[in-house]
Formats: structure tokens, sequence, C-alpha cells
């Protein structure tokens, strides 16, 4: 029970982490591309 519970809640750090990831890279695409404009 307890392994499962340290398992999901890994899960939810790795998410939250790609989920941080995934916005930083498309802010910058978005600063790169109004530079560009």
């Amino acid at each position: 029970m307890s392994k499962f519970r340290l398992k999901w809640k890994f899960g939810l750090n790795f998410m939250t982490l790609y989920y941080i990831k995934i916005s930083m890279i498309q802010n910058l695409e978005r600063d790169i591309f109004l530079k560009t404009l």
C-alpha cells in the first residue's frame, strides 16, 4: 500500500515537472517567434 502511494506521489511530481518544462519551452519558442517577426 505504501509502495503504491509512493509511486503515485513520484508520478505526480514527474508530471508536474514535465508540465513546467513544456510551458517553459513554449514560452521560449514564443519569445523567439516574436523577436524574429
